[in-house]
């Protein structure tokens, strides 16, 4: 998503919160919730009703004017759900919904604040996946009963993030961002390499020393930044580890919480990064997001490893490009392996403080399980909308994408997103990549081993608060 850096932070104070315990905090519920057992609270199931059972549309919703509410809504992105106010307004024309923009730390800490206290939250908040585990003794609503007639509207590995340990769903499903590669296909043209042919990491190693090689060395396959330069394009090496061990199914934390990413698969994608380096098809350390700009005008990279959202960057920094990118799925690491991967996403959730529940769950289910919202929002914020299901089946969504030179991009990440193995993150994540990201810079100068490298990230993100 765009706001990565934003992202990465981490919420000591939440974190600090929770470490409290919050039991007293259980059932602290709007007028109209009950406690659920868990921290959440239990929905009524007249909230679920929808009367529309067909989520393809909204042109046959029916007109309700009964429900009148002022709901506020916390976010970080929230240009999105905005995009679908007025064609929710021609339903439901008076439930208002106020938005208040944070950053993803920041919308993190006061949501969990909040809850703990027991006043203060909104009706509506976006909660990173990763960050879902922080919110499992909190009081949220339960919406299990909600959204259970959509369990199979999403990929598995989407339903999962949502889930609590005891198997109530705490979140509407929004968005995830699954591993992609761009590549130049007028580079690969010029310098005679056929993107059918590159369905492995060795192939793609191959295929960048030919590029460089016939280039003089001006044209590298991909940029191998330590840190990453927030401006959409570029992708970095926690990125690229975070999709390679996902890959492989490889895990950051075991199922006891405890981290596991000091693994086989964790040191084959390290090592392959490395690897990159030494082959000589990387273009290293670029300082800033206007030199990778720069270096992509000047035909100096020739693919791009990252996440979907990488085309929202690319049509908005490199519009002018446009035509000369294609898609292609990630290569695996054995031939016929996996080549799916997912890195970071975002959900909604109602605080059972919410005086206006039923009201928030007709906005979430009017913004996010509908595909004509789902294609408002991706034409307004250019994530992966076909996310939901009955989406990726729709021809707007399914189309050739001009920008990738009539390629089905959308289609291309969707079959990345069902791939995808399941991945574990936990209240830890954010101190496990902290610290990923203070050792690596040696280990890339090719000091130490990628075994010695993750047991120090393990133990540091053991140790840490």
């Amino acid at each position: 998503m765009k706001n990565a850096t934003q992202r990465t932070t981490t919420a000591v104070a939440v974190a600090s919160v929770l470490a409290l315990g919050l039991a007293g905090c259980v059932g602290q519920g709007g007028p109209n919730t009950a406690s659920g057992g868990d921290g959440s609270a239990q929905v009524p199931a007249e909230f679920c009703a929808s009367q529309n059972a067909d989520p393809t549309g909204v042109a046959d919703l029916v007109k309700d004017e009964s429900i009148t509410a002022d709901l506020k809504f916390w976010g970080w992105y929230n240009i999105v759900p905005q995009a679908v106010l007025d064609d929710f307004h021609e339903i439901y024309p008076n439930i208002n919904v106020e938005f208040t923009d944070f950053n993803t730390s920041d919308t993190h800490t006061k949501l969990a604040t909040s809850l703990a206290g027991g006043s203060g939250a909104p009706d509506m908040s976006m909660v990173q996946d990763r960050d879902a585990p922080r919110f499992y003794d909190l009081p949220l609503l339960d919406l299990s009963e909600c959204l259970a007639p959509y369990k199979d509207t999403f990929p598995e590995f989407k339903w999962d993030k949502i889930t609590t340990p005891a198997g109530n769903q705490q979140a509407v499903p929004w968005e995830a961002d699954a591993g992609v590669l761009v590549y130049r296909t007028d580079l690969f043209d010029e310098y005679g390499i056929d993107p059918s042919s590159i369905e492995t990491w060795d192939d793609y190693i191959a295929a960048g020393e030919k590029i460089d090689e016939a280039s003089g060395g001006k044209t590298k396959m991909l940029m191998s930044l330590p840190i990453a330069n927030d401006n959409g394009i570029a992708g970095h090496v926690m990125s690229d580890f975070n999709m390679m061990l996902n890959e492989q199914g490889g895990q950051y934390f075991n199922e006891d919480g405890e981290p596991a990413l000091a693994s086989p698969e964790g040191e084959r994608a390290l090592d392959l990064i490395r690897e990159f380096r030494e082959a000589g098809i990387t273009l290293n350390d670029v300082a800033s997001g206007q030199a990778e700009k720069v270096a992509f005008e000047n035909d100096e990279v020739a693919t791009i490893l990252q996440q979907a959202s990488v085309s929202f960057g690319l049509k908005g920094s490199l519009a002018d490009m446009s035509g000369k990118w294609g898609v292609m799925p990630l290569p695996a690491f054995d031939e016929g392996g996996t080549r799916g991967a997912i890195r970071g996403g975002t959900s909604l959730a109602i605080p059972a403080q919410s005086t206006n529940p039923e009201a928030a769950w007709k906005f979430l289910e009017f913004w996010l399980l509908r595909v004509d919202s789902r294609w408002t929002n991706y034409e307004t914020g250019g994530l992966v909308e076909n996310l939901f299901l009955p989406a990726a089946e729709d021809p707007r969504f399914t189309a050739g994408d001009d920008y990738f030179g009539g390629q089905p991009f959308l289609q291309i990440v969707i079959d990345s997103a069902r791939e995808a193995p399941q991945f574990n993150e936990n209240i830890k994540t954010n101190q496990l990549e902290s610290s990923f990201k203070q050792n690596v810079r040696d280990f890339l100068a090719g000091e130490g081993d990628s075994s010695s490298l993750l047991e120090t990230v393990a133990n540091e993100t053991k140790q840490a608060q």
